[in-house]
Protein backbone atom coordinates (compact mmCIF):
# COMPACT_ATOMS: atom_id res chain seq x y z
CA UNK A 1 0.00 0.00 0.00
CA UNK A 2 2.81 2.38 0.93
CA UNK A 3 4.53 1.52 -2.31
CA UNK A 4 1.48 2.45 -4.39
CA UNK A 5 1.15 5.76 -2.59
CA UNK A 6 4.80 6.55 -3.28
CA UNK A 7 4.47 5.78 -6.96
CA UNK A 8 1.40 8.04 -7.15
CA UNK A 9 3.26 10.89 -5.54
CA UNK A 10 6.16 10.51 -7.94
CA UNK A 11 3.83 10.55 -10.96
CA UNK A 12 2.05 13.66 -9.61
CA UNK A 13 5.36 15.45 -9.17
CA UNK A 14 6.42 14.69 -12.72
CA UNK A 15 3.13 15.95 -14.14
CA UNK A 16 3.25 19.15 -12.08
CA UNK A 17 6.83 19.79 -13.14
CA UNK A 18 5.97 19.44 -16.79
CA UNK A 19 3.09 21.85 -16.38
CA UNK A 20 5.34 24.37 -14.66
CA UNK A 21 7.89 24.08 -17.46
CA UNK A 22 5.14 24.56 -20.01
CA UNK A 23 3.76 27.64 -18.18
CA UNK A 24 7.24 29.16 -17.87
CA UNK A 25 7.83 28.71 -21.59
CA UNK A 26 4.48 30.31 -22.41
CA UNK A 27 5.15 33.22 -19.99
CA UNK A 28 8.51 33.83 -21.65
CA UNK A 29 6.87 33.83 -25.06
CA UNK A 30 4.20 36.26 -23.90
CA UNK A 31 6.87 38.65 -22.55
CA UNK A 32 8.77 38.46 -25.84
CA UNK A 33 5.54 39.25 -27.73
CA UNK A 34 4.89 42.19 -25.38
CA UNK A 35 8.37 43.56 -26.08
CA UNK A 36 7.78 43.24 -29.80
CA UNK A 37 4.41 44.96 -29.51
CA UNK A 38 5.84 47.74 -27.36
CA UNK A 39 8.59 48.37 -29.88
CA UNK A 40 6.21 48.29 -32.80
CA UNK A 41 3.70 50.57 -31.03
CA UNK A 42 6.21 53.50 -31.15
CA UNK A 43 7.39 53.55 -34.74
CA UNK A 44 9.20 56.47 -36.32
CA UNK A 45 5.90 57.42 -37.95
CA UNK A 46 4.41 58.42 -34.61
CA UNK A 47 7.46 60.38 -33.48
CA UNK A 48 8.56 62.13 -36.65
CA UNK A 49 6.44 60.73 -39.40
CA UNK A 50 4.87 62.48 -42.41
CA UNK A 51 1.76 63.62 -40.54
CA UNK A 52 3.78 64.89 -37.59
CA UNK A 53 6.11 66.78 -39.94
CA UNK A 54 3.11 68.29 -41.68
CA UNK A 55 1.74 69.43 -38.33
CA UNK A 56 5.12 70.99 -37.47
CA UNK A 57 5.14 72.80 -40.80
CA UNK A 58 1.70 74.24 -40.02
CA UNK A 59 3.00 75.53 -36.68
CA UNK A 60 5.89 77.24 -38.46
CA UNK A 61 3.36 78.71 -40.90
CA UNK A 62 1.37 80.38 -38.12
CA UNK A 63 4.63 81.71 -36.67
CA UNK A 64 5.57 83.06 -40.12
CA UNK A 65 8.79 81.02 -39.97
CA UNK A 66 9.50 80.30 -43.63
CA UNK A 67 12.89 78.73 -42.96
CA UNK A 68 11.31 76.37 -40.42
CA UNK A 69 8.82 75.13 -43.01
CA UNK A 70 11.57 74.65 -45.60
CA UNK A 71 13.69 72.68 -43.15
CA UNK A 72 10.69 70.50 -42.31
CA UNK A 73 10.09 69.82 -46.00
CA UNK A 74 13.73 68.79 -46.43
CA UNK A 75 13.39 66.25 -43.59
CA UNK A 76 10.12 64.93 -45.06
CA UNK A 77 11.45 64.49 -48.59
CA UNK A 78 14.64 62.82 -47.30
CA UNK A 79 12.89 60.30 -45.00
CA UNK A 80 9.53 59.86 -46.70
CA UNK A 81 9.92 60.68 -50.40
CA UNK A 82 6.73 58.77 -51.22
CA UNK A 83 4.54 60.87 -48.89
CA UNK A 84 3.26 62.91 -51.82
CA UNK A 85 0.19 64.28 -50.01
CA UNK A 86 2.19 65.74 -47.11
CA UNK A 87 4.95 67.01 -49.41
CA UNK A 88 2.44 68.85 -51.59
CA UNK A 89 0.71 70.28 -48.53
CA UNK A 90 3.96 71.65 -47.10
CA UNK A 91 5.02 73.04 -50.48
CA UNK A 92 1.68 74.87 -50.61
CA UNK A 93 2.39 76.31 -47.15
CA UNK A 94 5.74 77.58 -48.39
CA UNK A 95 4.16 79.21 -51.45
CA UNK A 96 1.34 80.79 -49.44
CA UNK A 97 3.64 82.13 -46.72
CA UNK A 98 6.18 83.41 -49.24
CA UNK A 99 3.46 85.40 -51.02
CA UNK A 100 2.10 86.67 -47.70
CA UNK A 101 5.53 87.80 -46.48
CA UNK A 102 6.20 89.51 -49.80
CA UNK A 103 2.88 91.35 -49.60
CA UNK A 104 3.68 92.47 -46.05
CA UNK A 105 7.11 93.64 -47.19
CA UNK A 106 5.58 95.66 -50.00
CA UNK A 107 3.02 97.11 -47.61
CA UNK A 108 5.81 98.13 -45.22
CA UNK A 109 7.62 99.84 -48.10
CA UNK A 110 4.47 101.74 -49.06
CA UNK A 111 3.87 102.81 -45.46
CA UNK A 112 7.50 103.89 -45.09
CA UNK A 113 7.28 105.90 -48.32
CA UNK A 114 4.01 107.45 -47.18
CA UNK A 115 5.54 108.33 -43.82
CA UNK A 116 8.59 109.82 -45.55
CA UNK A 117 6.39 111.90 -47.85
CA UNK A 118 4.36 113.14 -44.87
CA UNK A 119 7.56 114.03 -43.03
CA UNK A 120 8.90 115.91 -46.05
CA UNK A 121 5.61 117.79 -46.36
CA UNK A 122 5.67 118.62 -42.65
CA UNK A 123 9.24 119.84 -42.95
CA UNK A 124 8.36 121.94 -45.97
CA UNK A 125 5.41 123.51 -44.17
CA UNK A 126 7.56 124.39 -41.16
CA UNK A 127 10.33 125.87 -43.28
CA UNK A 128 7.83 127.91 -45.32
CA UNK A 129 7.11 129.91 -42.17
CA UNK A 130 10.78 130.86 -41.89
CA UNK A 131 12.72 133.77 -43.36
CA UNK A 132 16.19 132.59 -44.32
CA UNK A 133 19.49 134.37 -44.77
CA UNK A 134 22.62 132.66 -46.02
CA UNK A 135 26.08 133.68 -44.83
CA UNK A 136 28.35 132.70 -47.71
CA UNK A 137 31.58 133.32 -45.78
CA UNK A 138 30.64 131.22 -42.75
CA UNK A 139 28.43 128.78 -44.69
CA UNK A 140 25.52 129.34 -42.28
CA UNK A 141 21.84 129.56 -43.10
CA UNK A 142 19.93 131.58 -40.52
CA UNK A 143 16.23 130.91 -39.92
CA UNK A 144 13.86 133.54 -38.47
CA UNK A 145 10.10 133.53 -38.25
CA UNK A 146 8.71 135.74 -41.02
CA UNK A 147 6.80 137.89 -38.54
CA UNK A 148 9.83 138.91 -36.47
CA UNK A 149 11.69 142.20 -36.96
CA UNK A 150 14.82 142.23 -39.10
CA UNK A 151 16.46 145.34 -37.68
CA UNK A 152 17.32 146.95 -34.36
CA UNK A 153 14.81 149.78 -34.59
CA UNK A 154 12.07 147.91 -32.74
CA UNK A 155 11.83 146.25 -29.34
CA UNK A 156 11.31 142.54 -29.70
CA UNK A 157 11.71 139.09 -28.22
CA UNK A 158 12.50 136.29 -30.64
CA UNK A 159 14.13 132.95 -31.33
CA UNK A 160 16.09 131.99 -34.41
CA UNK A 161 18.54 129.26 -35.37
CA UNK A 162 21.47 128.55 -37.62
CA UNK A 163 22.38 125.54 -39.73
CA UNK A 164 25.47 124.47 -41.62
CA UNK A 165 25.96 121.76 -44.21
CA UNK A 166 27.07 119.30 -41.52
CA UNK A 167 26.03 118.87 -37.91
CA UNK A 168 22.89 119.82 -36.07
CA UNK A 169 21.22 123.26 -36.09
CA UNK A 170 21.58 125.48 -33.02
CA UNK A 171 19.13 127.84 -31.33
CA UNK A 172 19.68 131.47 -30.37
CA UNK A 173 17.61 133.98 -28.41
CA UNK A 174 17.41 137.74 -28.90
CA UNK A 175 16.00 140.16 -26.31
CA UNK A 176 15.93 143.65 -27.76
CA UNK A 177 15.03 147.08 -26.47
CA UNK A 178 14.79 150.09 -28.76
CA UNK A 179 13.78 153.63 -27.76
CA UNK A 180 14.94 157.20 -27.20
CA UNK A 181 16.25 156.78 -23.66
CA UNK A 182 19.05 154.56 -22.42
CA UNK A 183 18.09 151.83 -19.95
CA UNK A 184 21.58 150.38 -19.60
CA UNK A 185 20.11 146.90 -19.26
CA UNK A 186 22.18 144.46 -17.23
CA UNK A 187 19.69 141.64 -16.57
CA UNK A 188 16.24 140.34 -17.45
CA UNK A 189 13.36 139.39 -15.17
CA UNK A 190 10.75 137.26 -16.90
CA UNK A 191 7.36 136.83 -15.23
CA UNK A 192 5.56 133.84 -16.76
CA UNK A 193 2.10 133.72 -15.19
CA UNK A 194 2.94 133.06 -11.50
CA UNK A 195 6.56 132.00 -12.07
CA UNK A 196 9.55 134.31 -12.23
CA UNK A 197 12.75 133.56 -14.15
CA UNK A 198 16.00 135.51 -14.31
CA UNK A 199 18.58 135.84 -17.06
CA UNK A 200 21.83 137.46 -16.00
CA UNK A 201 24.20 137.90 -18.96
CA UNK A 202 27.91 138.22 -18.18
CA UNK A 203 29.66 141.55 -18.72
CA UNK A 204 29.85 142.69 -22.32
CA UNK A 205 27.16 140.32 -23.56
CA UNK A 206 24.51 143.03 -23.85
CA UNK A 207 25.26 145.19 -26.90
CA UNK A 208 24.38 148.91 -27.17
CA UNK A 209 24.33 151.38 -30.03
CA UNK A 210 22.48 154.45 -31.27
CA UNK A 211 21.68 156.35 -34.44
CA UNK A 212 19.77 159.56 -35.20
CA UNK A 213 18.69 159.98 -31.59
CA UNK A 214 17.40 156.41 -31.24
CA UNK A 215 19.14 153.86 -29.00
CA UNK A 216 19.04 150.08 -28.83
CA UNK A 217 20.25 147.49 -26.37
CA UNK A 218 20.05 143.77 -27.02
CA UNK A 219 21.15 140.38 -25.73
CA UNK A 220 21.82 137.78 -28.42
CA UNK A 221 22.98 134.40 -27.11
CA UNK A 222 22.99 130.64 -27.58
CA UNK A 223 19.96 128.96 -26.02
CA UNK A 224 20.87 126.87 -22.98
CA UNK A 225 18.66 124.21 -21.40
CA UNK A 226 17.56 126.76 -18.79
CA UNK A 227 16.56 129.32 -21.43
CA UNK A 228 14.90 126.59 -23.52
CA UNK A 229 12.65 125.75 -20.56
CA UNK A 230 11.79 129.43 -20.13
CA UNK A 231 10.84 129.67 -23.81
CA UNK A 232 8.53 126.63 -23.68
CA UNK A 233 6.91 128.06 -20.55
CA UNK A 234 6.33 131.39 -22.34
CA UNK A 235 4.72 129.62 -25.30
CA UNK A 236 2.19 127.93 -23.00
CA UNK A 237 1.59 130.96 -20.78
CA UNK A 238 -1.40 133.21 -20.41
CA UNK A 239 0.64 136.30 -19.59
CA UNK A 240 4.37 136.94 -19.92
CA UNK A 241 6.21 140.15 -19.10
CA UNK A 242 9.91 140.61 -19.83
CA UNK A 243 11.55 143.34 -17.77
CA UNK A 244 14.76 144.78 -19.24
CA UNK A 245 16.36 145.72 -15.94
CA UNK A 246 18.97 148.47 -15.58
CA UNK A 247 20.68 149.96 -12.57
CA UNK A 248 18.22 152.87 -12.39
CA UNK A 249 15.71 152.27 -15.16
CA UNK A 250 13.77 149.40 -16.64
CA UNK A 251 11.63 148.64 -19.65
CA UNK A 252 8.74 146.12 -19.62
CA UNK A 253 7.83 144.15 -22.71
CA UNK A 254 4.54 142.22 -22.84
CA UNK A 255 4.84 139.12 -25.01
CA UNK A 256 1.84 138.99 -27.35
CA UNK A 257 0.22 135.90 -28.91
CA UNK A 258 1.83 136.55 -32.30
CA UNK A 259 5.27 136.36 -30.66
CA UNK A 260 4.36 133.11 -28.88
CA UNK A 261 3.25 131.67 -32.19
CA UNK A 262 6.52 132.81 -33.79
CA UNK A 263 8.48 131.10 -30.99
CA UNK A 264 6.51 127.91 -31.65
CA UNK A 265 7.12 128.15 -35.40
CA UNK A 266 10.86 128.48 -34.89
CA UNK A 267 10.98 125.51 -32.50
CA UNK A 268 8.94 123.40 -34.96
CA UNK A 269 11.25 124.25 -37.86
CA UNK A 270 14.31 123.72 -35.67
CA UNK A 271 13.12 120.26 -34.60
CA UNK A 272 12.05 119.40 -38.17
CA UNK A 273 15.60 120.02 -39.33
CA UNK A 274 17.01 117.72 -36.66
CA UNK A 275 17.48 120.19 -33.81
CA UNK A 276 17.58 118.78 -30.31
CA UNK A 277 16.68 120.16 -26.91
CA UNK A 278 19.80 121.81 -25.44
CA UNK A 279 21.44 119.87 -22.64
Amino acid sequence: MKYKILIALILLSVITGCTAISNTSELSQVKEEQIVLTTESKPEDLQNGPNVLHAKAQQFFYKKDLDGIKDTLTVLTDKYPTSVEQINAIEKLITTLSEKLEQEKEQEKKEAAKKQAAEEKRLEEKIEKMRTNYDLVKDITWYHDKTTTEGVDRSSFALYFGEQTTGYPWLRIRLQYSGYEWVFVDSYIIKVDDTTFNINPSNGKIKRDNKDGKVWEYYDALVTNEIYNIITAIIDSETTIIRHQGDQYYFDWFVIEAEKKALRNVLDAYEALGGKEPE
